[in-house]
């Protein structure tokens, strides 16, 4: 038989990573975790970008690493059977919530962004989880959701609704439920103040869109601020131009995306508390036996067997 040796393997190179199609090539999924944190995974498979696959593949062991968003309705603060792991070296952009509106309504702009002053405030991450968990896993009424929260946190004014209508605002989302329910929030929000609104409801992905916001075809849909940046500088592509991105902060994003939307003639309002980053997970299961809270944690070597020959 042949002789064999112990040699150092990571914690990563031991585990299969799942997520959707595209990782392989963006920025802020595999090269990134590659470039910043060192990370080299046994095995690629292809399940979603944080959807419902990603959570039963790693609940029944078919993948060890996933990507799931922050604002996963399957992550319980404080609890659960998935944890995220901490972005100690910050691979992720900023992601927070943006209301992004068209020149159809650059003369209501500043009055859109007071009415949705104080939602996006207490839009914050983990309420942002919550109404996906309430909405998405315990099948509440988007519309009875969102005003039962909007109660909460914004009551109505005394007086009611306002008095006269200011205008027409056309909210379109993008084909996935959580920009569903912000879309909503939005529009409710709106009405309470003063606002008509039209509901052109879910449109398809940003290639799909985008450009029908720019072209006139609604007037606000709900955004993200670094995903959105990254698209704008790539040209439309949602690959390439993640990387200059890294550690890039809040106010900065901002400011770039600020420069981006003027060419597109669009503007970002006022970005809410709360964002949708990317995650990596693994089950609470995974973390205690490997002690892992952050993901440079990935990079720690394990002893393993070689033969020699």
């Amino acid at each position: 038989m042949p002789d064999r040796e112990l040699v150092t393997a990571t914690i990563a190179s031991t585990m299969i990573f799942g997520s959707g199609e595209e990782c392989p090539g963006e920025f802020y999924c595999l090269p990134g975790l590659r470039e910043v944190y060192g990370l080299t995974f046994k095995e690629f498979k292809t399940v979603d970008p944080g959807g419902p696959l990603t959570v039963e593949a790693l609940r029944t062991a078919q993948i060890d690493v996933g990507v799931l968003f922050t604002t996963c309705p399957h992550l319980e603060s404080g609890g659960g059977d998935l944890v995220l792991l901490d972005d100690d070296r910050r691979l992720q952009p900023p992601e927070q919530v943006v209301p992004i509106v068209g020149a159809g309504v650059r003369h209501l702009a500043a009055r859109i962004d007071e009415a949705l002053a104080d939602v996006s405030r207490e839009l914050t991450t983990e309420s942002l989880a919550r109404l996906n968990r309430e909405i998405d896993l315990r099948d509440g009424p988007r519309r009875d959701v969102v005003a039962g929260w909007l109660e909460k946190v914004a009551p109505r004014r005394a007086g009611g609704d306002a008095a006269e209508t200011i205008g027409t605002v056309r909210v379109a989302s993008a084909d996935f439920s959580e920009s569903m329910t912000i879309a909503e929030i939005y529009a409710q929000a709106l009405t309470r103040r003063g606002f008509e609104i039209e509901r052109v409801g879910a449109v398809g992905n940003r290639d799909a869109y985008f450009p029908r916001l720019v072209a006139g075809a609604y007037d606000l849909v709900p955004e993200y601020v670094g995903s959105l940046l990254a698209f704008l500088e790539a040209g439309g592509a949602e690959r390439g131009a993640g990387q200059a991105l890294w550690r890039t902060g809040l106010s900065s994003a901002l400011r770039r995306l600020e420069g981006m939307l003027v060419r597109a003639d669009a503007t970002a309002l006022t970005p809410a508390t709360g964002q949708s980053q990317n995650g990596i997970a693994v089950t609470a299961e995974t973390a205690s036996r490997h002690g892992l809270c952050r993901v440079s944690d990935l990079s720690r070597t394990v002893p393993g067997p070689r033969n020699l020959e």
